[in-house]
């Protein structure tokens, strides 16, 4: 019986060694067939599957369907996740209780030497609840098919039990709910009165009067704001959710080939390599820092550390930790072939690495299991934070200095790139991604640069520098062009021995000149060398956007991940459907961004800011 139960199983699953036929089954197993050491709650369940696929039993024939072809490898490498919700709803009674259909998958990781992102090739397969992994396993090994699966990648139908961090969350935010509501409705009592709040904590709250926060264009002077980085800020969030949507896609596509060609093609350069935009973000961070300081210098205002600090670190948690709260959670909100995985994942490390994550040291201390995939660029941000003041405070009286130690600590971050890369003797796809995408000195050089480029945007405001047309023309010509070149630099992926000094040149380089690229067209568009672009960047639905923007990067990873890993099915990769999603993301996230931003972040700016007035 049990042979003839594997033989049923196995006539459906292709092997994943090319050399085996199907039709050699009977052969190759019928020893190992006698000998399988499985436990006897799977024996039983498996002799009612046979019993209900020789009776032509619709839940059996399902549950074979279910299974279909798991892999084949050839040319065309493809991932091929089977019926998922066909398999998970069996639900058969028997003497010993319900049989039901238990989804596995188990996940390899495809790559040549000139990709950056690892392809990771899904296969499911469906069998009956009680199998254990360890009997799915020795069912594969016996057909000497490798498949590698863990209880977080397997999954029926039966509902997870909510753990106590699940209802911890689910009080908070129905806390947090009814707090929202009493303040707006306190809020519009006041506004239909036409009268002011007692206190403007009452309303911090408050979505109208957060709303009308959000929707307040600035008209101050030009000289207290850089309207262009309102666009810039926009479009590098954006790029980043494209960018994000197509790795993250990537479990998904079939055709792996076409991928690899088009990975190599000029959309492929610009998507891949757009990567660096989170360059752009450093460099704006680092513009705002010196920019906002030489104002405070200029009315006279005191460097306070501690407001400094205490400022920034509530600036970027409020929205991150409730981030983390929906991340560690995530495993309850839906459902699909891949979903448990990845929302064990992230629980399993939000859990064990909680402290680095609330210090903001994840990217140095545990660069290969992130909280979350984004997280990394938070750490990197508020380390650099942590060292500003000792460039800002000086900057008060010997900015000459302090602008020769900041190029001059820019330049070394760069060559200790070099050597970094050097020191690993052939870096790997997994060495790259987790212990150099992701670190301090390798992110470094942009925010130093914006540190110097704010000082001079600010001198600028008051007397601007007289640069001739032609080479400001020149300039910003340059760094288009430069920007593509960049793209195609930080596309190349060689790993290996091979690449070693290829690679120690190009990532020590490619961040560098990027964000100068960056800050000339910053500094050309606000001294009026790139009149139309920076009018385009300059636009008012642009400076409600970037309101919108660090809630919209905080949840956009989130939010992919509930788009996309809870397909069913695996898809074609084209240029025209990922460029569908990602605009269909953006919007999506966009607005999804604003619960975030009028609900915590809004509120939490607020009471920060009553708060440190009080020191």
């Amino acid at each position: 019986m049990l042979t003839t139960i594997l033989l049923i199983i196995f006539s459906a699953l292709p092997s994943l060694q090319s050399d085996v036929l199907l039709n050699d089954t009977n052969e190759i197993f019928k020893n190992a067939i006698v000998n399988l050491n499985i436990s006897l709650q799977c024996r039983n369940q498996l002799r009612k599957f046979v019993l209900g696929l020789e009776q032509q039993e619709n839940w059996a024939l399902t549950m074979l369907k279910a299974n279909g072809e798991i892999f084949v490898e050839d040319e065309d490498k493809k991932s091929k996740l089977n019926p998922f919700d066909d398999c998970i709803n069996t639900n058969e009674t028997t003497e010993d209780g319900s049989l039901l259909g238990k989804y596995c998958i188990s996940t390899q990781k495809f790559y040549s030497n000139n990709d950056w992102y690892k392809i990771p090739l899904s296969n499911g397969v469906c069998v009956p609840n009680k199998c254990t992994v360890s009997d799915i396993i020795t069912i594969f090994d016996s057909k000497q098919i490798t498949f590698w699966t863990t209880d977080t990648l397997c999954q029926t139908k039966e509902v997870e039990p909510y753990d106590n961090v699940a209802v911890a969350t689910i009080t908070f935010f129905s806390v947090l709910f009814s707090i929202v509501a009493a303040s707006s409705l306190y809020d519009v009592n006041l506004y239909l009165k036409n009268e002011k709040p007692a206190h403007s904590l009452f309303t911090s709250f408050s979505l109208l009067t957060n709303g009308k926060k959000l929707l307040q264009i600035n008209k101050s002077p030009n000289c207290d704001q850089i309207s262009c980085m309102n666009g810039l800020r926009v479009i590098s969030f954006s790029l980043a959710i494209v960018v994000h949507t197509i790795v993250i896609n990537l479990q998904f596509i079939k055709n792996v080939s076409y991928y690899q060609e088009w990975h190599s093609s000029i959309y492929g350069t610009v998507v891949v390599g757009s990567e660096l935009v989170i360059d752009t973000f450093l460099v704006m961070t680092g513009v705002l820092l010196s920019f906002n300081e030489m104002k405070s210098i200029s009315k006279k205002q005191n460097f306070n550390v501690i407001k400094h600090y205490i400022n920034r670190y509530f600036r970027i948690s409020s929205v991150f930790f409730i981030v983390v709260l929906i991340n560690v959670s995530l495993i309850y909100l839906s459902s699909g072939p891949l979903w448990k995985a990845n929302a064990n994942y992230c629980k399993s490390n939000c859990y064990t690495y909680l402290w680095n994550t609330l210090l903001y040291i994840q990217n140095i201390a545990n660069p290969d299991a992130m909280c979350f995939g984004i997280s990394w660029y938070l750490s990197l941000d508020m380390q650099l934070w942590i060292i500003s003041p000792f460039l800002l405070i000086p900057l008060r009286t010997k900015p000459k200095l302090v602008l020769t130690f900041a190029a001059l600590f820019g330049f070394l971050s760069s060559i200790s790139v070099f050597g970094m890369v050097r020191f690993y003797d052939g870096i790997s796809a997994d060495i790259y991604q987790f212990k150099i995408y992701t670190h301090t000195l390798v992110r470094a050089a942009p925010w130093f640069l914006g540190l110097i480029l704010g000082y001079f945007l600010f001198i600028s405001k008051k007397s601007k520098a007289n640069i001739n047309k032609i080479w400001a023309n020149i300039l910003t010509v340059t760094s288009i062009i430069g920007f593509y070149v960049c793209c195609c630099i930080n596309k190349f992926n060689g790993f290996g021995k091979d690449y070693d000094l290829e690679n120690s040149i190009r990532i020590s380089t490619v961040h560098l000149l990027f964000s100068l690229c960056v800050c000339w067209i910053i500094y050309a568009c606000d001294n009026g060398y790139f009149e139309l672009l920076n009018r385009f960047l300059s636009l008012p639905l642009f400076e409600i956007l970037s309101k919108l923007s660090y809630s919209a990067y905080m949840v956009h990873f989130t939010i992919l991940h509930l788009l996309i890993l809870t397909w069913r099915r695996p898809i074609i990769f084209s240029t025209f459907k990922m460029v569908i999603y990602a605009f269909w993301h953006i919007i999506i996230i966009i607005v999804i961004s604003l619960i975030p931003t009028l609900i915590i972040e809004m509120p939490v700016a607020t009471i920060t800011k009553f708060l440190l007035n009080k020191i």
